[in-house]
């Protein structure tokens, strides 16, 4: 923690104390979402910062050079939040 993985808005002692989820992204929108079957009520989730893009280069969710506001840290956090996430 701190030089591989950076926790956002909570308190870095809880991550010692609860399981954990990988999210990929952690996006949901109609076309794609990182949370289709996945549990995580209570768990420390992991994500990586920005969204997926497609091999032109372009963002996968917008289709263009601008990325999805969905895509943004706080954005992610609060789905996460919403979802039960610690």
């Amino acid at each position: 923690m701190g030089e591989h993985f950076f926790p956002y808005g909570t308190n870095a002692a809880n991550f010692k104390e609860s399981s954990t989820g990988f999210l990929g992204y952690g996006l949901e929108q109609a076309n794609y979402n990182d949370y289709a079957d996945q549990d995580i009520k209570g768990k420390v989730v992991v994500f990586f910062k920005g969204e997926p893009r497609k091999a032109d280069g372009t963002y996968l969710l917008s289709g263009s050079n601008t990325p999805n506001p969905n895509a943004s840290d706080v954005n992610k956090l609060r789905l996460a939040r919403e979802r039960g996430a610690a």
